[in-house]
This record gives C-alpha cells, structure tokens and sequence, in this order.
C-alpha cells in the first residue's frame, strides 16, 4: 500500500546560507539578510519599541500631573464593627474608574489611577493610611464616614518621602518584596467569613498576628505593607465564568446531522410518552450541571462556590507589597512575621499568596549581593510612588478579599500601639452663627 508524502523544497534557504557564507565581512552579510526580507521583523521591532517608548512617556507625564493626598485614619476604641464594614468602603471606591476614549489614551496618555491602602508602623507605633487623588477625598472619606461615624480622617505627611533613594546607604538596611497569586487569580483566598467559629459565631481577627509583629518594630524603623488597587472594568469576570463552565466540564454543543436530528426527535417522542412532557435546552442543561456538582467531590464544589463568590462582588486589579527599612546595625528582616500572616488566608486547591522571589533583595551568594542594592532600590522607590508596574503583573481581588487583607481591627484585637481617636466626632450645634 502506497501512503501520501510530503516533500519540502529547502533550496531557498539553502541558496540563502551560501550567499551569506561568500559575503566578506558582516555588514555585506546584513545588508543582504535586509534585502532578502529581514526588514520586516526589524520594522516590526522598531514599531513596538518605539510605542512602548512614546506610552510610557505621555503616561509618565500625564500621571505627573495628578495631586495625591494622604488620609491618616484613626478609629475609635471600642470599635464593634467587622470588616465587612471596610467591604462597603472598598464597593465605594469602584466611583473612581473613569472611561478612556482612544485620544485620550493614546494622545494624552490618561490611564486609571492608583489608590494605595497602607498599614505602617514607624517605631512601633501604627497607622493605617488611605493615599488617593486629591479630586477623590470627598469619595473615600464619605465612605469611610458611612461606615464609621466616629472616624477621624486627618492629611498627613508623606512618611516615604524619608526613604532612601538609592542603595546601598550608609545608615538603612532595607528589605521587602512583591507577592503573587499561586494560581490564577479567578481562585480566591481565604476571606473573612471563614475566621468565625462556627459554634459561637466569634471572629478571630487574622489581623491580630500581623499588628502585633507591627508593634514591636524598634525605634527608627519603617515596617509597611500596602495593596494597590486600580479601578478597573469587569472583563475577569467573564473570564471566570469560562473557568466555571470548564470546570463543569460544558463544551459548546456541535450541530447534529440527520441521523443525530431523526435520533433526536425519537428520543424527546419516547420521553413525552414517559414523563408527559418534554424538558427545554435550559431544564436540561441545569439538570446536567446538578448531576456534575453531585459527582464532584466536596474539595471541588467548593472551588466552584468560590469562583462564583468572588465573580459576584466587586473587583480590583491590586498589588500587594511590604518593605521594611531601619537602622543598619541590629537590622532583622520580619519577612518570616509576613509570610505567616499570609499563610492564613491559602485554600488548598484554591488560592494563595507567595513571594515574587526576583523582587526581593536576598544576600545568600555573591551573585545575588551584586543585585543587592539595584534590587533594594527598584522596590523602595516602586513603594515611595505607590508604583504597581516593577516586580510582576496585578490580579484581581474582590472587595471581600481586600476586606479581609486590610481591615482596622476588631474589638477583641489587643494592639494598643494603633493610632485610635479617644472623642467621638460631633457636629456643631444648628443655627451657629459663622463669621
């Protein structure tokens, strides 16, 4: 039996190798490579490095012209409320996303802004922090209000402007680092709800472990951790719902032919025969996804509630990081204290957090002493600027996530070096006269 074959001709190529190899030196043998077609993939180098070039500088520009503040927020004692008071905080923030048309974007370089929910202890003592754009405070402080009444909101100082520059110093040791999602982001962590006993309904605050590591920072030291959230539109949850329907194993029905059509009609006759009556595409289908959920184990339903959880609330792409600069001598990282407080919020088969190693400054051998300071200096700076861009891509957590992650703490919370309003907030007296 005779089967097909394929013959390829190589003679161009081969025709190629031979010139270049009669060339005399290698500019000859560039001028030919150019003139045979190898312009183009140059051209199509040129044209994306050149964009790349003109988007970060009208971006650079544009964003240079926007004023920021930052918000230093004190809650008062005896605070009763859980976190999910923070999550109608953060359903707030979706005001700040702003519709960019192509003149825009590509003319004026306009992209969403940042806005950078902060934690910071400075000798020990505690501050959350809020940095938005000044055009915005009204949004995030009557958010903020609506939820805490007695809130006190003052403008503060920008604490990182004190950074080092450049490193090595000759007076600040420096470490930090990115962190990522293990798995694709459409997983989510552990949240909130899942920290109350089940039998007394008690919250057990995963903030506990990391305000206390907070408080016992040494005088002179800056230890911080910040999420960066962008407004953004909903296109991940589309992509969330593709993994839904992946996962229930939904494939897009193929057309039958006339034997499947004829099949087909013979089968839904003997079913009005049984059941008297004949089921729609849509009873059908959800018959179908009950049967699978009822096949799954109960490690994977669980991922699926997860999923369409997350996809049913508000999200941000976000960026978490912590940094943590003090006085040279006696320096000792806390990074061990940061992955704890992470490794609470894993899933097994779900979701969890883990450090973007090629952002982190380690000196273990001489190769990675030489990256030292470029390291130490490209992530201070990316903290300095509330930049998310250095050290990898964004991914999106919803509004019960960063509830979960940045929270001010519950009543039971004993940590007595964050910063806590000691009067209520009141309004003046009506029909007080106002020079």
């Amino acid at each position: 039996m005779n089967f097909p074959t394929i013959s390829i001709d190589l003679t161009f190529f081969t025709n190629i190798l031979n010139e270049l190899a009669r060339q005399s030196n290698p500019f000859a043998a560039g001028w030919l490579l150019l003139k045979l077609g190898g312009w183009v993939p140059l051209l199509i180098l040129t044209y994306i490095g050149v964009k790349y070039l003109y988007m970060d500088y009208i971006v650079t520009r544009w964003y240079g012209k926007i004023k920021f503040v930052l918000l230093a927020i004190d809650i008062p004692k005896g605070n009763e409320q859980t976190p999910k008071a923070v999550e109608n905080i953060f359903s707030h923030f979706y005001g700040m996303k702003s519709s960019i048309n192509w003149k825009q974007k590509y003319i004026h370089g306009k992209v969403q802004i940042v806005t950078s929910m902060e934690i910071v202890s400075r000798g020990g003592d505690i501050q959350f922090y809020i940095r938005t754009p000044l055009k915005y405070r009204d949004l995030v402080e009557a958010a903020i209000y609506s939820q805490y009444p007695d809130a006190e909101i003052t403008e503060a100082e920008d604490y990182a402007k004190s950074f080092p520059k450049k490193f090595p110093s000759e007076k600040y040791e420096m470490f930090g680092c990115d962190f990522k999602m293990e798995n694709d982001f459409i997983f989510p962590i552990r949240t909130y709800p899942q920290f109350e006993h089940g039998l007394s309904a008690e919250f057990k605050d995963p903030m506990s472990l990391i305000l206390e590591a907070m408080g016992r920072v040494r005088k002179d030291e800056t230890f911080a951790i910040q999420i960066l959230l962008i407004p953004a539109s909903d296109f991940w949850r589309k992509a969330a719902a593709q993994k839904v329907k992946k996962l229930l194993g939904k494939v897009p029905p193929s057309k039958p032919g006339i034997v499947g059509r004829t099949a087909g009609m013979l089968g839904e006759m003997a079913e009005y025969a049984v059941s008297g009556g004949i089921k729609t595409e849509g009873e059908k289908a959800k018959d179908n996804d009950m049967f699978k959920m009822l096949a799954m184990s109960p490690g994977e339903r669980k991922v699926i509630e997860g999923i369409e959880m997350k996809i049913s609330k508000v999200g941000f792409p976000c960026k978490l990081r912590f940094i943590q600069i003090s006085p040279i001598e006696g320096f000792s990282t806390k990074y061990a204290m940061v992955k704890g407080f992470l490794k609470q919020f894993a899933v097994l088969g779900s979701n969890a957090f883990a450090s973007i190693i090629k952002t982190m400054p380690r000196g273990d051998y001489w190769w990675q002493r030489m990256a030292r300071p470029r390291k130490q200096t490209t992530l201070t700076n990316a903290y300095a600027n509330r930049d998310p861009v250095p050290g990898g891509p964004v991914y999106v957590l919803n509004i019960e996530e960063l509830a979960t992650l940045w929270h001010f703490p519950v009543i039971e919370v004993k940590a007595p070096k964050v910063r806590r309003t000691e009067a209520k907030r009141a309004e003046p007296p009506r029909g007080l006269p106002i020079r």
